[in-house]
């Protein structure tokens, strides 16, 4: 494969999260506004969801589907934090939407409905062009 290899992948997600929380802290402590503070993780916080977009296409998805029933049971155990459990949750769903089977937009008729319109059209057609006109022209 080309590019980084998954083991590097997850070290740049771990510094890049280390960056994140050491930048949310210096802010906090000089009492940044809100809008400052979400101008500034932006492009740090969109660089880590490409990286851990990259990190989910690198893994197997037999390690994903384990990491989904992982994440499964503990979300199970009581004894978690709020916050902790909702950041597992989101993490779970992101994994069920990955994994979950790609199906078309619009979904596909089956053949044989096509068969039966080419059909009805075909007995239109052939009622028009051969029992109508007797009966149009046989009237006085």
């Amino acid at each position: 494969m080309f590019g980084p290899s998954l083991a590097e992948l997850k070290a740049r997600q771990v510094a890049l999260r280390a960056r994140i929380d050491a930048r949310v802290a210096e802010m906090a402590a000089s009492g940044s506004s809100g809008g400052v503070v979400i101008a500034e993780l932006t492009p740090l916080t969109s660089q880590l969801v490409a990286l851990e977009q990259q990190i989910r296409q690198r893994t197997p998805r037999r390690d994903l589907r384990h990491e989904l029933a992982h994440l499964d049971t503990q979300l199970r155990d009581a004894t978690l934090a709020p916050a902790e459990q909702q950041r597992l949750a989101r993490r779970r769903d992101a994994l069920r939407v990955y994994l979950a089977p790609k199906r078309p937009l619009v979904p596909r008729r089956p053949l044989w409905h096509f068969v039966l319109a080419g059909l009805l059209m075909f007995a239109a057609i052939v009622f028009v062009t051969v029992v109508l006109p007797p009966l149009v022209v046989g009237r006085p």
